[in-house]
């Protein structure tokens, strides 16, 4: 299997991929604006390209820049706002193991 630039692949899919994969929700999406996440399972958010600013309950933030990565606990909603344009990967489990 060859590798996939998923930058590149995210915007040719205008903006938005979903990969089809048993049990788990991969999504990369380009971010121009920010982007409400609702609290519900545990997710890995992986920020490829520009930054991104995770705004969280209380206060608090996370500023991930390329390449860095995080996991929002289970039941935390958040704001993920782009500084400018970015590129962010979520990955959560399906509930009940269902497709993606």
């Amino acid at each position: 299997m060859r590798g996939v630039n998923l930058v590149a692949v995210t915007a040719a899919q205008a903006g938005r991929l979903r990969w089809p994969l048993a049990g788990v929700h991969l999504e990369t999406l380009a971010l121009e604006a920010p982007l409400d996440l609702p609290g519900g399972a545990e997710r890995f958010l992986c920020c490829l390209r520009g930054e991104v600013v995770i705004d969280l309950p209380g206060g608090g933030f996370w500023h991930l820049k390329p390449l860095e990565a995080t996991t929002l606990p289970a039941g935390i909603a958040a704001r993920v706002a782009p500084v400018g344009a970015a590129v962010l990967t979520i990955v959560q489990a399906e509930p009940n193991g269902g497709p993606a």
